[in-house]
């Protein structure tokens, strides 16, 4: 299973902390939403959008599940892999913030 954390490049190193702790799930990939996104707004074509996950990893034959902070930068990327046809993604609703409040959970802060 591959992590997707759509965060800002801030919240995903933990220097923009927005729940108990900052930081990452460990080994997660980190790609921001709006990477997405092309200058004019919409979706950029669908071969640059697959280069750039298949450069993290995030492949078609793995199971992806996306998160942010709450579930809606996440819900953006869940339905990008929708419409390039990845079939085993899910989108993780409680997130960052659900993740980030369970001091029992493992966290990792990755450097830049």
């Amino acid at each position: 299973m591959k992590i997707h954390d759509a965060r800002t490049d801030a919240e995903y190193h933990g220097e923009h902390v927005r729940a108990a702790r900052g930081g990452t799930i460990p080994g997660s990939t980190h790609l921001e939403w709006t990477h997405f996104v092309g200058p004019d707004g919409a979706l950029r074509p669908a071969a640059e959008l697959r280069e750039m996950l298949a450069r993290r990893g995030l492949t078609p034959d793995k199971e992806i599940v996306s998160l942010c902070h709450g579930g809606y930068r996440s819900a953006h990327a869940y339905l990008v892999y929708r419409l390039l046809g990845y079939t085993r993604t899910r989108n993780y609703l409680g997130s960052w913030k659900e993740w980030g409040d369970r001091t029992d959970l493992p966290i990792e802060i990755p450097k830049r």
